[in-house]
């Protein structure tokens, strides 16, 4: 399986980052980064951080674009200051400004083969394709963390990633590439507790994840949801990818309100794909056992 991970880390995308690097038969092709839960800059050290730190340091990180297409930048706040809780970030990596041209390179060399997997938000994803339609139709697959359709939403009425960039977010959804969207209903349901991060055997990157996902809780808890746990946003959306077999989806049309990302179903011709329950021990199961380097089963 190849993909394109596009993100801002963030520690739900630290946890899916960790999850596709440690499933068997994925194939990262690059990691492009994206303004979003903090600045670009730190996005970028974060995913380059992330990467090394587990051992893969061969997958390229791009950067993009480091505010929205037309509007005023307005971060996270449940991810703290350096987007990954309390891990400190020493890198300092230089920003390249490629993300666009990577994604739309590699599209171009895997016809038919590369997914979009979606983690942040849709900025780099939407000037790819204004900036060359015809080859980006040729990515398999959008997959993305998005949308609150029965549910309130977490920024400016909206869901944070598609709220971010409102622009961004209603291009992408207009694209012919078939997509699934992984929204905030689904991602508010599963909540995992600190304690469960304890399984993994891995001491080092067991550090790591606790690290950032302790003070994650306390801010959600703070500001958003009264959970028991962590809330696995992006995660989702890269589990998605690993166990289709497991979600409950809908097929819908749907509609972005460029104002401000929030989405809703309507009526109309192009369908996409809303991921609407998936088992939570299955999740948490796979995804302690994937870094585990247990395989996760077909």
């Amino acid at each position: 399986m190849k993909i394109i991970i596009d993100t801002d880390p963030g520690c739900d995308d630290m946890l899916a980052i960790v999850l596709m690097a440690s499933a068997p038969l994925v194939d990262i092709l690059a990691v492009t980064t994206v303004a979003g839960n903090v600045p670009i800059q730190k996005t970028t050290n974060n995913a380059r951080h992330i990467l090394d730190f587990i051992g893969k340091g061969d997958v390229p990180v791009y950067s993009g674009y480091a505010q929205p297409l037309r509007r005023e930048v307005s971060y996270a706040s449940i991810h703290g200051t350096s987007g990954l809780g309390d891990v400190v970030v020493a890198d300092q990596v230089i920003l390249d400004g490629t993300a666009v041209d990577q994604i739309i390179r590699l599209v171009q060399e895997n016809p038919g083969e590369a997914t979009l997997l979606m983690l942040g938000p849709q900025t780099n994803i939407a000037k790819a394709l204004q900036k060359a339609p015809e080859i980006m139709k040729l990515t398999k697959a959008f997959v993305m963390m998005g949308g609150a359709f029965n549910v309130p939403g977490n920024h400016n009425g909206a869901e944070f990633n598609m709220g971010f960039d409102p622009d961004a977010s209603s291009i992408v959804s207009r694209f012919p590439v078939p997509k699934t969207y992984i929204p905030l209903d689904l991602c508010n349901t599963i909540q995992v507790p600190l304690g469960e991060f304890n399984r993994i055997e891995d001491k080092r990157i067991r550090t790591m994840i606790t690290t950032a996902v302790a003070p994650y809780i306390e801010n959600i808890q703070k500001n958003e949801l009264p959970t028991k746990g962590a809330l696995m946003y992006d995660v989702l959306a890269a589990y998605y990818l690993l166990r289709p077999n497991l979600f409950t989806v809908r097929t819908s049309s749907i509609l972005v309100d460029e104002s401000r990302g929030a989405t809703t179903e309507c009526l109309g011709e192009e369908m996409v794909t809303i991921a609407v329950e998936v088992p939570e021990n299955s999740f948490v199961n796979d995804f302690i056992g994937s870094i585990n380097q247990r395989e996760i089963a077909n």
